[in-house]
């Protein structure tokens, strides 16, 4: 299994109350190691083929459907045509570049806010 076959497993086999490693999930369960928001097949879906590390199943522990994948593939292609467009995703109005450093070696570098709400949109 390629990488960028174990990362599609890890993300079809990751939890929908999953709101990453550091932060509690959405169900109201505290992540433990090793994370049981992967299902019981985590030790394939991070290239363990051979030392297969048997995983307690979260009580709460839901997969992600075909539904659930389209619709995070949408969201990220919109977000990305957006920022490709000078959008924020927020509000689609135009993004406020005045605290992005202009000269020097970081030149572009900075962060990006949506110039209606005032959210911030993305750094670099």
């Amino acid at each position: 299994m390629d990488r960028s076959e174990r990362r599609e497993l890890r993300r079809r086999l990751k939890c929908r109350h999953f709101e990453g490693a550091l932060r509690q999930c959405a169900a109201g369960i505290m992540p433990g190691t090793p994370i049981p928001c992967y299902g019981t097949d985590i030790s394939l879906a991070w290239g363990n083929e051979t030392n297969k590390t048997p995983v307690d199943q979260c009580p709460q522990y839901c997969p992600r459907t075909e539904a659930d994948l389209a619709a995070e593939d949408e969201r990220r292609a919109r977000m990305l045509r957006l920022m490709s467009e000078g959008k924020s995703a927020c509000c689609e109005a135009p993004l406020d570049t005045s605290r992005v450093i202009t000269s020097g070696c970081h030149k572009g570098h900075g962060p990006r806010f949506c110039s209606k709400c005032g959210a911030l949109s993305f750094m670099v």
